[in-house]
């Protein structure tokens, strides 16, 4: 996922209302990866879904600067949901584009 040089760290909270999360600074090249290993367990039927969420999350760190940047530039609920959507569906089709590629 061209994280090379990236410090990763993978967390596996007992209290997480998401199935999965990337909080990551660019900057630094650190990111914090987090799955909810109960909703993993109840809610991915394949070891291909479960290779797609993985690899969304790690296509974050990329988008992350992005996506930080156009949200300092407005207060508005509406665009920040905008540029969330945007963020996400960017992150989505990068992690699509390298998935094939993955061992």
């Amino acid at each position: 996922m061209y994280l090379g040089g990236w410090q990763l760290r993978v967390h596996f909270p007992r209290r997480m209302k998401e199935l999965a999360s990337c909080e990551s600074l660019p900057e630094y090249l650190q990111a914090d990866l987090s799955f909810n290993l109960a909703r993993l367990r109840r809610e991915i039927g394949s070891e291909a879904e479960l290779r797609e969420l993985v690899a969304h999350e790690m296509a974050h760190p990329h988008t992350e600067a992005l996506a930080d940047l156009a949200l300092k530039g407005t207060r508005s609920p509406a665009k920040q949901e905008a540029i969330r959507k945007a963020g996400e569906t960017l992150t989505t089709v990068m992690s699509r584009m390298v998935l094939p590629h993955l061992p």
